[in-house]
C-alpha cells in the first residue's frame, strides 16, 4: 500500500511533525525533545545558541533554564552523540550503548591518535572523579604555553573528560555557563532507564521510527542521516522489519515522483487529519532539527541554504549567521542577525526574501512579532534595520515594526 500526497501536504506533514504547526504548543521541554529525537548543541553565540532557539521557535515562554531543569533536576534529557553533540531523551539511552562501545575500541586513525595522546590519562582522571565528584576541565591546571580554545588544542585533561564521556563512563551532570560538568554515569543514570544492550535490529528500528516521528515523512537515505554512528545496513534492516509490520508505508508526493518518502501509518493519519492550520512566522536556528538536512530541504521546500560563517567574509552571500524564515510551510527568506548584548540592540545586518514570495497581509505583521520577541529573548530593546532585498518588502517591514513599537532605526 502506498499513500499519495500532495507537495503541499508532505511540507505540511514534515512541519507539523516537527512541533513547529502553531504559538500555542503545550509541549515541555523534554516532550519536545523527544518528540525532535535530539537537539543539536552549538557554541556560537552571536544570537542565543541554537539548541536554546530551536526550543524558543516551539515552546512557548521558553527560557533556557527549563532546559537546564529538565537535565539536571528532573534527569529527562542526556548529552551525547546524536546528530551532532546533542541533548537526548534520557529514555533512548540503552540505543547509544553502541556508540559508546566503538569508543572503546576505536578504529579511526583521529581518535587513535587521542589515545595514544592521552590514554595514560584516562584512569587517574576517572579515579578523580570517583573521589571528588562533578568536576569540570577548568578544575585541571591547563598546560601555561597552550590554549585550550578547540578540540586539537584542548588540554590532555579536556580531551581525556571528553573520551570518557564518548564512552559513556562519565555523563554531563549540567552546564555552568556553557562549561560541561561531568560526573560518573552510575550517580547521573536515573533508576528507570533501561540499560539493556541492544540488538542491531533494535537500532535499526529506532533510527526508523525516531527520525519518521520528528520528520514526518523521509527517505532512507534522510532517515541514516538522522543520527551520529549508525551502519546504513543496519537501518535498511530496520527499515524493512517496519514496513514487514504495516508500522510504517511508502508515500508518493505528487511533485517528486520516484523520491521514495516513507512514513509512519500511525503519525500521517493523526497528522493528515490536522491539515490547513493558520500560517505562523518562525524565525529557524541554521541548525534547526527542520533544516539541518540541506538536501532534504532543497527536495521538500525548493529551498536552497547553507550556514556561510564558515566561509571568508568575501564569499559570504547572505552573511555569517543568516537564519531562514518560515512561513506556514514555505520557506521564504533568511534574516543575518546579531544581538550585541552590551548595547541591547538586535542587529538585522541583512534580511532576504525569495524574490517569487508574495506575502499576504498578515505576513509582514507576524514577522514584526517575532523579530520582536526574538530581539527580548536575546536581551535587547531595541532593532538596527540594514539591507532589505527585494526593496520592495523595506516600507511593509519597518511599517510592521513601528506598528509594534519596536524602536527600529536604520544601520548607517
Amino acid at each position: 500500500m502506498k499513500t499519495t500526497l500532495s507537495l503541499s501536504e508532505a511540507r505540511q506533514l514534515a512541519v507539523t511533525s516537527q512541533g513547529l504547526k502553531d504559538m500555542d504548543s503545550q509541549a515541555n521541554v523534554a516532550e519536545l525533545v523527544q518528540q525532535l529525537g535530539y537537539l543539536q548543541i552549538d557554541t556560537i553565540s552571536v544570537v542565543a545558541r541554537t539548541h536554546e532557539h530551536t526550543l524558543w521557535t516551539r515552546v512557548p515562554g521558553f527560557q533556557a533554564e527549563m532546559l537546564y531543569t529538565a537535565q539536571r533536576d528532573e534527569r529527562k534529557l542526556f548529552e551525547y552523540w546524536g546528530h551532532a553533540m546533542s541533548y537526548l531523551p534520557m529514555q533512548d539511552f540503552r540505543y547509544y550503548l553502541p556508540t559508546m562501545q566503538l569508543f572503546q575500541n576505536p578504529s579511526g586513525s583521529w581518535m587513535k591518535s587521542r589515545y595514544e595522546k592521552v590514554g595514560h590519562l584516562l584512569e587517574p582522571v576517572l579515579q578523580r572523579v570517583k573521589e571528588e565528584g562533578p568536576i569540570r576541565s577548568r578544575d585541571f591546571d591547563p598546560p601555561k604555553s597552550e590554549s585550550s580554545k578547540t578540540w586539537w588544542d584542548w588540554h590532555p585533561e579536556k580531551i581525556v573528560l571528553e573520551i570518557l564521556l564518548s564512552r559513556g563512563e562519565l555523563m554531563v551532570l549540567e552546564r555552568q555557563g556553557f562549561q560541561k560538568v561531568y560526573d560518573l554515569t552510575e550517580r547521573i543514570l536515573p533508576d528507570w532507564v533501561d540499560t539493556s544492550y541492544p540488538t542491531d535490529e533494535e537500532v535499526g528500528r529506532y533510527v526508523v521510527e525516531r527520525s519518521l516521528q520528528a520528520y514526518g515523512l523521509a527517505t532512507e537515505k534522510e532517515m541514516r542521516a538522522f543520527l551520529h554512528e549508525v551502519k546504513n545496513d543496519t537501518v535498511q534492516a530496520g527499515l524493512q522489519s517496519c514496513l514487514d509490520e504495516g508500522k510504517i508505508q511508502p508515500i508518493e508526493v505528487e511533485s517528486l515522483p520516484g523520491v521514495g518518502y516513507y512514513a509512519q501509518t500511525e503519525s500521517l493519519e493523526r497528522n493528515l487529519s490536522s491539515m490547513d492550520l493558520p500560517a505562523v512566522v518562525h524565525i529557524l536556528s541554521p541548525f534547526d532539527n527542520l533544516i539541518i538536512q540541506r538536501a532534504r530541504i532543497a527536495q521538500l521546500f525548493n529551498f536552497q541554504y547553507s550556514l556561510e560563517c564558515y566561509l571568508p567574509a568575501g564569499k559570504r552571500v547572505y552573511g555569517y549567521y543568516v537564519m531562514p524564515i518560515l512561513y506556514g510551510t514555505e520557506l521564504i527568506g533568511r534574516l543575518d542577525p546579531k544581538a550585541d548584548r552590551k548595547k541591547k540592540t538586535f542587529i538585522l545586518k541583512a534580511v532576504y526574501f525569495e524574490e517569487d514570495f508574495q506575502p499576504d497581509d498578515y505576513f509582514f505583521t507576524q514577522l514584526a512579532r517575532r523579530i520582536q520577541a526574538m530581539m527580548q529573548f536575546n536581551g535587547c530593546v531595541q532593532v538596527e534595520l540594514g539591507l532589505i532585498k527585494p526593496e520592495r518588502f523595506e516600507a511593509p517591514l519597518i511599517a510592521a515594526l513601528n506598528q509594534q513599537d519596536v524602536a527600529a532605526q536604520a544601520i548607517q
